[in-house]
């Protein structure tokens, strides 16, 4: 089938008394020269098989013949090639236009068009006329950025369903459908579990689209991933047809074919470029729910088949946050607070001092632990403050620095002989109230932190976390031993309000010890 622009130029050709041969020749040179420079404004190279594909972009949609067409709108195009276009997007986000058709379900081919050919002449050898091209465009949207890092795979997923191993133990099959643009995609899984694959743009769980199914069911379904939470899709946007999960011979197999362009959805293209997919299943759990570490990412080339694993990113800087964060609320925190509570044990302001240094040690080390994760989150491209452990996070980074100002400008303690004002009690309460919801919070968000760890990761979880809860437990104890028998038990004892109160000779000199603790805490103060 020969285009507007051959045609002419075989015309002309001809009208100059030039062998059609020859001017064939020229006419398709001219032609691949065209197409092979069509460079829109975002400087990638497309493939241009008619005058609206491939045409300009901008950043919001497709931009033709002085108008701007958002992403999934039919553009007419009665000059072009083929009558509708539609402006996709691809996995870059880069606007295009495909999917072009013409306006009958039955495309009208041109009628022949006869040339007169003379004698040929030995000397000219015409270049082979490529093969007939079928009027319907190929509807599968094929995208070649430059500089993509794909090699060339020798599978063609359009003709053969293409093999992928997830892990051990579960695989993924996949392949092209051209006449209807859709993709048919088989899981196996050695086991009877839920199981699931999804479609993401930065290969994370937030904002990424599944297709998951269990054998309860037998029938999967797509559902929009939050980081953290799914969420079924409507019924309107349940297309998938062919669809089956069954547990068969120990495997649990899901079966489904999806289009591949979907309104408001993530688009999957069957071009060479690189899409980032996504992998989860229940382990031995047919019941839909949270995947634990039985989850993964890939980059995979569809069209070919070819995959890497795509492994999380900034171990170590993770695994820093974490050693900030355990000594900060693990270790200087709750030393502090003893340090408190035990500050009968200490001569003179010691205990301050002590209280004062691993306070702001534990404050600078949260800063710390609380940058590398700001950082770490931005670089991977995902959203802030969507989890209940980032939440948590950033609520005791602004209490803490509330606290730490709390107690710089704290009121005086009194001399004495003189009671302490309201201001004072009130400060006391408060801080004392403060530092103890703090240290909860802490204990919590570490546990958290393990688990999330593991998970991203797929580090060791179970020992660890037996380590952590035993060295907070030994936390634990000290607080309470220190809160009940020196701040209750003994001040009783030392106020004749005990039981053992008359056995208590030196209860005055322990309470002038305090008095002289305290009075060294004001030396402080005026100081500070």
């Amino acid at each position: 089938r020969l285009t507007t622009q051959q045609r002419n130029m075989i015309l002309f050709s001809s009208y100059l008394k030039i062998e059609a041969p020859v001017a064939l020749a020229v006419a398709l040179l001219i032609t691949q020269a065209g197409a092979a420079n069509a460079v829109d404004r975002s400087g990638n190279l497309r493939e241009s098989n008619n005058l609206l594909a491939g045409r300009e972009v901008q950043a919001v949609g497709c931009w033709f013949d002085g108008k701007s067409y958002s992403v999934g709108e039919e553009v007419a195009c009665w000059s072009c090639e083929y009558d509708f276009c539609t402006c996709l997007q691809d996995t870059w986000g880069k606007t295009y236009f495909g999917n072009c058709r013409n306006k009958d379900a039955e495309v009208q081919t041109p009628a022949p068009i006869e040339v007169q050919t003379p004698a040929p002449v030995p000397a000219a050898t015409p270049e082979p006329s490529p093969a007939p091209v079928d009027p319907v465009a190929d509807p599968i949207p094929v995208v070649n950025p430059p500089d993509s890092p794909i090699d060339e795979g020798a599978n063609d997923c359009s003709s053969n369903f293409c093999e992928t191993t997830l892990t051990d133990g579960y695989l993924m099959r996949h392949k092209f459908n051209e006449p209807d643009a859709t993709i048919s995609i088989e899981v196996e899984y050695d086991g009877d579990a839920w199981v699931g694959i999804a479609f993401s743009e930065n290969a994370r769980m937030g904002d990424s689209e599944a297709v998951i199914g269990s054998p309860d069911s037998g029938l999967p379904q797509k559902y929009r991933l939050g980081q953290g939470f799914i969420e079924a899709m409507s019924a309107d946007e349940q297309t998938l047809t062919d669809a089956s999960v069954e547990s068969r011979d120990g495997k649990t197999v899901m079966k489904f074919t999806k289009p591949l362009v979907e309104p408001n959805q993530i688009t999957i293209s069957a071009g060479k470029i690189q899409t980032q997919m996504l992998w989860a299943n229940g382990g031995d759990s047919t019941t839909i729910g949270y995947h634990g570490p039985t989850k993964g990412s890939f980059s995979i080339d569809l069209s070919s088949g070819a995959a890497v694993a795509v492994g999380a990113a900034n171990k170590g800087a993770w695994l820093a946050h974490g050693i900030c964060a355990f000594f900060a609320w693990g270790i200087f925190a709750p030393t502090a607070v003893e340090s408190a509570l035990f500050r009968s044990l200490f001569k003179g302001p010691l205990w301050f001092k002590v209280h004062q240094f691993l306070n702001s040690s534990a404050y600078a080390l949260t800063v710390i632990a609380f940058a590398i994760a700001v950082a770490n989150v931005s670089k991977g491209g995902a959203s802030h403050w969507s989890t209940s452990h980032a939440k948590m996070g950033l609520s005791m980074f602004i209490i803490a620095s509330l606290q730490v100002l709390g107690g710089a400008a704290r009121p005086h303690v009194p001399a004495p002989e003189q009671d302490k004002t309201a201001i004072r009690k009130t400060w006391e309460l408060q801080h004392r109230l403060t530092g103890v919801a703090l240290l909860a919070c802490g204990f919590w968000q570490m546990s958290a932190g393990i688990k999330l760890f593991a998970n991203k990761f797929g580090t060791e979880e179970q020992g660890v976390t037996i380590a952590y809860w035993v060295w907070i437990c030994f936390d634990i104890a000290l607080l309470l031993i220190g809160g009940v028998y020196f701040k209750l038990l003994r001040k009783n004892v030392e106020n004749g309000d005990g039981n053992e109160g008359e056995d208590v000779v030196q209860a005055e000199p322990t309470t002038k010890q305090k008095d002289e603790a305290v009075q060294s805490e004001d030396m402080v103060d005026a100081k500070a």
